[in-house]
């Protein structure tokens, strides 16, 4: 009887203690969710234009955002991009300014 109570009470306090223990989501970076966003704004751009996209993305994908700043800074000069774009280009870059302010960059 003591042996089948105390089963129960293990039981009971493992459900609870785990019952809590959700793993969260993993949260979307804004460079990420801006790159997406600039990757669909720039789907019938030219080649230099999507290759410039391209960059920007493998760039914050491996962490290398003076590449794509570099490269974001190229497109931003394109006399062809629409006011939309430039808009896009220009919130990805003050959003990768405030990440390189928060986490330099490793040398």
């Amino acid at each position: 009887m003591k042996t089948t109570k105390w089963f129960e009470a293990v039981l009971v306090g493992g459900l609870l203690v785990c019952g809590g223990c959700k793993p969260k989501a993993p949260q979307v970076p804004p460079q990420v969710a801006t790159m997406q966003s600039l990757q669909q704004a720039f789907a019938s751009g030219t080649p230099e234009q999507q290759a410039a996209i391209q960059n920007a993305y493998m760039g914050i994908r491996y962490g290398q955002y003076v590449n794509t700043l570099s490269a974001l800074d190229k497109l931003s000069s394109d006399p062809s991009i629409t006011e939309t774009q430039k808009t896009l280009i220009n919130n990805m870059i003050e959003q990768l300014k405030a990440t390189m302010a928060t986490n330099p960059p490793a040398r």
